[in-house]
């Protein structure tokens, strides 16, 4: 898995994504949507929404963290903004201002085996469409009497 980082004294403003992981141990504003695990060290400021498959928090992120698997505020990690995740973890020595919203668990990748199908060649057709309404039954009901309705070709008098 490829790890990305963002060293301290850097600034990165702006969207990262990526398939791997990130380590922010300076300073990002933005959005960032990744495919892997998202740590944020202690020192470190996040001023970002963030979707990731993990999160682990032990400096301070302000924006909405929403994780497929766990997310983590450790020790001395704030966060200001609404954690989602199906597994959450807040250290008693961090610090949440925000909502927790439990997730239902992300079900298992299944690997998909696309099979060739062929509608072409002999005994095989498309189904046609139903044919268009085109009459109209005779009216019944209270005050019209068989053979007095709009088909009949008869005025309807009331």
């Amino acid at each position: 898995m490829q790890l990305t980082l963002i060293p301290r004294g850097t600034r990165v403003d702006g969207l990262v994504e990526t398939a791997g992981d990130i380590t922010v141990e300076g300073r990002m504003d933005g959005r960032i949507d990744i495919g892997g695990l998202l740590v944020v060290a202690a020192g470190a400021t996040c001023r970002a929404s963030v979707r990731a498959r993990q999160a682990r928090i032990a400096g301070e992120v302000m924006g909405d963290v929403v994780c497929s698997g766990t997310i983590e505020v450790l020790p001395g990690g704030r966060v200001v903004g609404d954690l989602r995740a199906p597994e959450i973890e807040v250290d008693a020595k961090a610090f949440v201002d925000g909502r927790v919203d439990l997730l239902p668990p992300q079900p298992e990748a299944i690997a998909v085996q696309r099979a060739r199908v062929s509608a072409r060649g002999p005994g095989v057709s498309r189904p046609s469409p139903p044919p268009p309404v085109t009459q109209v039954g005779p009216v019944t009901g209270p005050g019209s009497s068989p053979g007095s309705g709009p088909s009949s070709g008869r005025p309807v008098r009331r």
